[in-house]
């Protein structure tokens, strides 16, 4: 990066009490070991849940990140396969700032595979309380805003509809999302999501 030697370079006084500050990057350290135990956690009750389909053994492991859409980030693939262009996963993310979410990705092959079961299952997708759907055209885009999800029954308004959004749709996401002051849950809460998942497309 090219720097400008004859720039002027000025602090804010928001700025200059942070840099002063060594207590928030503690915390933040500290924020993120429970973080990544409480998703490992999750990782591990999953781990005794039936599963949809044979997928190859992976290493449960939490990815994370500083800078998703400018914030900390923390990631769950699991159970997950990625295969190209072939997805099949159940993430869990924890944003900071913003919530936990449970999202069942597909995508190629396992989309095709589990249509069928989505289609069938409409009812019980339409009754799932809080689920958004992604209408996003770029699948790895995970924020909330209204540009990328939106509640399932705002955009699907019958069996019909939803077989026309999946019939030309290459991925397709489906989510739930917790606020950060509801972190005692979210072991319960993912299981529960998971299983509400599997439950359509084992039908």
């Amino acid at each position: 990066m090219l720097v400008d030697s004859q720039a002027k370079i000025t602090f804010s006084e928001h700025e200059l009490v942070c840099l002063q500050d060594t207590d928030f990057l503690l915390t933040k350290r500290t924020i993120n070991e429970k973080v990544q135990t409480l998703l490992l956690k999750l990782a591990s009750e999953l781990a005794n849940e039936p599963q949809v389909m044979p997928l190859p053994p992976i290493r449960t492991k939490v990815s994370k990140g500083d800078n998703y859409r400018g914030l900390p980030y923390w990631v769950l693939d699991y159970p997950a396969s990625f295969v190209k262009d072939d997805v099949f996963a159940y993430r869990t993310i924890c944003r900071w700032g913003h919530e936990f979410s449970f999202t069942l990705h597909l995508a190629g092959a396992p989309l095709q595979q589990h249509k069928p079961a989505l289609i069938l299952n409409f009812n019980q997708l339409a009754n799932v309380p809080g689920l958004y759907l992604c209408t996003n055209t770029y699948q790895w885009e995970h924020h909330f805003e209204a540009d990328n999800y939106r509640l399932f029954n705002e955009v699907i308004d019958g069996a019909d509809s939803w077989e026309a959004f999946l019939a030309d749709k290459d991925f397709v996401k489906l989510a739930v999302k917790i606020p950060l002051d509801e972190w005692d849950g979210v072991v319960e809460r993912g299981v529960e999501v998971w299983r509400g998942f599997r439950e359509i497309l084992n039908k």
